[in-house]
């Protein structure tokens, strides 16, 4: 049941959870209660006919810092990712032809731009669109296998509800047939005799922080889907490895409730800070960030959030 009266979490400019197994409650607060609301402002300024140019400069130099589509927090892995998945969608939910779909998929990759703070961006970017027609094709074999029994393929459809024990909606994004998820495991450059590192294909989920990330999101899909048995599909140049209850213990139903549990008790804590904070300071100031638990995000970004947290202590 999705609670009516939470104004305690509206006024943060929160409105649902998502898979936050590898984010600490200080990146979820930062993120969608500080960064997102500050985004949005500033893009209305920038859009309003009645705002001076200093105060649309301005806003602009926060979404530079702060919108992820605007500071660079992309790299080409990532990029890799979505291209890959928009291949098997064109082939798989469009009828489009592979060399059709691939073309079309490859135009996309040379589109991307790489950032300039990661080391190697650009070397990796060249590599991924090397890599991306054997992905695509391997992916789409796993996908098939995944879906062998499916009447028709489904591609990304968000999920979405309370799930027990919390008070406010679970959103998430299946990207096929509201059960599975599709990663892609690409080489990358390193100071390696080859001058590049392969990627391994996982038969199983614990014992990674990241594998046990992706778990966690398939556990969430199992929690909204009527418990539909999820699957994991990982795809590289060389090969696809899918992952379901039949091959993974991890993916057993025990474990899957174990992984939800989790996630609901996770969310708890964030609703009870929700309610018991009256300014995004309350939430904040109290949270210890350690930024390197943040991933790799953009140096700007980083230096804002210092920034920030230093203010509240001075």
């Amino acid at each position: 049941m999705i609670h009516t009266d939470v104004s305690w979490a509206s006024r943060h400019d929160y409105f649902h959870h998502s898979n936050y197994r590898v984010r600490s409650k200080t990146q979820i607060f930062f993120e969608k209660c500080y960064a997102r609301p500050l985004v949005n402002d500033a893009w209305t300024v920038i859009k309003s006919n009645d705002a001076t140019p200093d105060q649309k400069a301005d806003c602009w130099r926060m979404v530079k810092i702060l919108d992820r589509n605007q500071n660079g927090d992309d790299n080409a892995a990532m990029m890799s990712g979505r291209v890959v998945q928009a291949i098997c969608d064109m082939v798989l939910l469009d009828g489009l032809d592979i060399s059709q779909a691939t073309a079309n998929g490859l135009e996309q990759a040379m589109a991307y731009e790489p950032n300039t703070w990661l080391k190697n961006d650009k070397q990796n970017k060249d590599l991924q669109i090397d890599h991306i027609p054997d992905i695509a094709a391997n992916a789409i074999k796993g996908l098939q296998e995944a879906m062998h029994k499916a009447n028709r393929y489904i591609g990304e459809q968000e999920l979405f509800g309370v799930i027990p024990g919390n008070k406010l909606p679970y959103s998430t994004l299946p990207d096929y047939d509201v059960r599975g998820d599709l990663k892609v495991k690409t080489y990358t450059i390193a100071d390696t005799k080859s001058g590049t590192r392969r990627p391994s294909l996982p038969n199983k989920l614990s014992g990674n922080i990241w594998l046990e990330n992706n778990l966690s999101q398939v556990a969430g899909f199992w929690a909204l889907n009527n418990h539909k048995p999820p699957f994991l599909l990982y795809a590289s140049k060389d090969d696809y490895r899918l992952l379901t209850s039949e091959n993974c213990d991890d993916l057993h139903e025990d474990n899957l409730r174990l992984y939800v549990s989790d996630t609901v008790a996770k969310n708890m804590a964030i609703e009870l800070k929700l309610q018991n904070s009256t300014s995004t300071k309350e939430l904040l100031a109290d949270e210890f960030p350690d930024f390197h638990e943040w991933g790799r995000k953009p140096p700007e970004y980083i230096k804002h959030a210092e920034e920030l947290w230093r203010s509240y202590h001075e």
